[in-house]
């Protein structure tokens, strides 16, 4: 079968407009059925993939984002981390009982491993992190708050000591 011959720089330029003008023309409903029917694409392709092939377009997609990252601007970062945080929040209002379970016991796994493996460098580095955050965090507390977690200190503590 010959080669198939790659299309002239003007045409690809057209094809993208076009494209472009069509999203841009698309109702909210087109769009979400046009997105879900690229990840069920996506889903069906990743389906037959090794772990070898998952892992290199695993590895490829943290290159790119590392270097998407590296470039943005401080708006945009922000604008990223907000998307995100919001993305987070939806997501944890509508999982079960289970799910939370199974998310935080991952993110108990994966600070576990991460604490094991880091130097002492690293270790100061993240508590002294850890101290400015929760300064930060008191510093800027309402009065609700503030007693809001002291009484859960409180509760944590009889609850230690029951146990001891």
């Amino acid at each position: 079968m010959p080669k198939r011959k790659r299309n002239s720089i003007s045409q690809i330029k057209t094809k993208a407009k076009k494209i472009k003008l069509s999203r841009a023309n698309e109702t909210h409903v087109q769009r979400q059925k046009r997105l879900q029917a690229m990840r069920d694409r996506d889903k069906t392709s990743r389906a037959g993939e090794s772990k070898d092939q998952r892992q290199q377009r695993l590895q490829v997609k943290r290159i790119q984002a590392s270097a998407s990252r590296a470039t943005e601007l401080e708006d945009q970062r922000e604008h990223r981390l907000q998307k995100m945080r919001e993305q987070a929040s939806t997501s944890r209002a509508s999982e079960s009982e289970d799910q939370r379970e199974h998310r935080v016991q991952k993110m108990r796994e994966q600070a576990s491993t991460s604490r094991a493996t880091e130097s002492e460098d690293q270790r100061e580095h993240r508590l002294q992190t850890k101290r400015i955050q929760a300064n930060t965090s008191r510093a800027t507390e309402s009065e609700d708050q503030r007693e809001h977690r002291l009484q859960k200190m409180r509760k944590q503590a009889r609850t230690s000591r029951a146990t001891e």
